[in-house]
């Protein structure tokens, strides 16, 4: 990578592409060099209001321009090409959660990480979330105990459906969030996933998902994690999205939620962290990988693990049996 700013192309716009290239525009660690994305329209007005070309195919893009890293939002079931393509051109890439929909695309994006020996940071942002990166560093100091349990909650509104058009389940669209965090606070592996879900309201408005799913979690040495996702907050919440978080411990509790931004610890103190965007923090991490300064906090393998998760959950609330995440039962499509 040379000496000047890194430059970045952002390969799909939607929402989350272009919330990426808002953090990416407003850097002074990185380049903005261009966007790509297959609808004109949206293309014309990103290109207009960040003031950089935009190309409809990946072929354009690398004939006309000269890179240092990239980062993925194309749609969850369309990061193979995408990745390939990047990592053949050597190309550090920031792709956008979850790393796939299939264990066989997951896995070939992985191998061409490694093969290529680049950074693959995929974006499980929590992670980089103040909130959540405080509360970690309390569990790592032992102000809980040994951690026994975390749960969590997170819904969405009923009209994001109207967007998404049933084409993903909340277990793979929200819950990897969570199954991914669960992983990181109780430092443990997941053996099995027993789940429960609700489909009423969604199919009456035409598309076939569940409306909320429960699961839980058992993990190694007895430990356990349960989640809650789904779309049921109607238009009328005053918030786009709920979510909540409990850690439980030997010496204490802990509780995130959306509404205040607070962390409670153990019944007793509360802690506001100074709060900023976690795409900015994700995208810092992600340039500290690709110029060598640092290793994927959030790289193939956990994220292939919360993908896991998501598919083993979907698998569990159709089947109604334990699904194990331990064995070769595991489900890999």
């Amino acid at each position: 990578m040379s000496g000047a700013l890194p430059r970045i192309a952002v390969i799909g716009l939607g929402n989350m592409g272009l919330r990426h290239v808002r953090i990416v525009a407003g850097s002074d660690r990185a380049a903005l060099s261009a966007v790509v994305d297959v609808n004109p329209t949206t293309l014309e007005l990103a290109t207009k209001e960040f003031g950089v070309p935009g190309y409809g195919s990946l072929d354009e893009l690398f004939e006309h321009e000269t890179l240092d890293a990239a980062i993925i939002c194309t749609p969850d079931g369309l990061h193979v090409e995408p990745s390939l393509e990047c990592f053949d051109r050597g190309l550090p890439v920031l792709l956008e959660k979850p790393i796939a929909t299939t264990m066989a695309d997951a896995q070939v994006i992985a191998q061409a990480a490694e093969d290529a020996g680049l950074p693959l940071v995929v974006g499980h942002c929590l992670r980089y979330d103040a909130k959540y990166v405080l509360l970690k560093q309390r569990i790592d100091n032992g102000d809980l105990g040994e951690i026994l349990s975390v749960t969590t909650r997170r819904q969405n509104r009923q009209s994001l459906q109207e967007i998404l058009r049933g084409r993903v389940t909340s277990p793979m669209f929200l819950g990897v969030h969570d199954y991914d965090i669960i992983n990181w606070y109780l430092d443990a592996k997941p053996e099995s996933v027993n789940a429960a879900a609700v489909r009423k309201l969604m199919p009456s408005k035409g598309f076939e998902i569940d409306d909320i799913t429960y699961a839980t979690f058992r993990y190694e040495g007895g430990l356990v994690g349960q989640t809650e996702t789904g779309w049921l907050l109607p238009d009328s919440y005053p918030v786009g999205f709920h979510f909540e978080l409990d850690v439980f411990g030997t010496r204490g509790t802990a509780h995130l939620e959306y509404f205040d931004e607070g962390i409670y610890v153990s019944g007793a103190t509360w802690e506001q962290p100074t709060l900023g965007d976690r795409l900015t923090p994700q995208l810092h991490h992600f340039l500290d990988c690709a110029a060598g300064r640092a290793e994927p906090l959030t790289g193939a393998t956990p994220s292939i693990l919360a993908m896991q998760m998501a598919l083993a959950v979907d698998d569990s609330a159709r089947s109604l049996r334990t699904v194990s995440l331990a064995s070769t039962d595991a489900p890999n499509t």
